[in-house]
C-alpha cells in the first residue's frame, strides 16, 4: 500500500475502496492512526467514510503502542456501527473507549491491553471525543 501524505489523498483511498465494495452493504471505510499534512505531531487522527461523507476524529498521542489496539478499535467500530450507529457516531464511540482503555494501560506502564482494569472505558468512557466533517 502506498502512503497517504495529504487528508485528499486519504479521502480519495477511501472512495476507491468503497468503490469496489458490494453496492448492497454498508459501504464503510476506517482508517485508523492516519497521519496526514494536518495531523499535529503530538495526535492521533482516525477518518471514517461512509455514504459520501468523511468524519475525522483526533485524539492526544499517548506514549504507547500496544499490540491488538487496531484489532479493538475495529471490533468497537463493528460492535457501535451494528447497534444503528452512523459511521460518525460508532467512529466516536469506538475511539472514545479505545482512548480510555489506551489511557490506563499508560498510566499502569504495560504493554499489552489493560482490558481488565479499563473496564468502566467500555460502558462509559471517561472522556469523549466528537468527530468532524472533512
Amino acid at each position: 500500500a502506498n502512503p497517504c501524505l495529504s487528508l485528499a489523498e486519504v479521502k480519495a483511498a477511501i472512495a476507491a475502496l468503497q468503490g469496489k465494495m458490494r453496492k448492497d452493504g454498508l459501504q464503510t471505510v476506517l482508517v485508523s492512526s492516519a497521519n496526514t499534512e494536518c495531523t499535529p505531531a503530538e495526535a492521533v487522527d482516525t477518518i471514517v467514510g461512509e455514504a459520501g461523507a468523511f468524519y475525522l476524529l483526533r485524539t492526544p498521542k499517548l506514549p504507547l503502542q500496544p499490540s491488538g489496539s487496531g484489532d479493538l478499535l475495529a471490533a468497537l467500530f463493528f460492535y457501535h456501527r451494528l447497534q444503528g450507529n452512523s459511521g460518525r457516531e460508532a467512529l466516536e464511540n469506538a475511539v472514545s473507549v479505545l482512548f480510555g482503555i489506551l489511557r490506563r494501560t499508560a498510566e499502569l506502564g504495560r504493554r499489552e491491553l489493560a482490558m481488565i482494569a479499563a473496564q468502566d472505558e467500555i460502558i462509559t468512557p471517561s472522556r469523549r471525543f466528537c468527530a468532524e466533517a472533512v
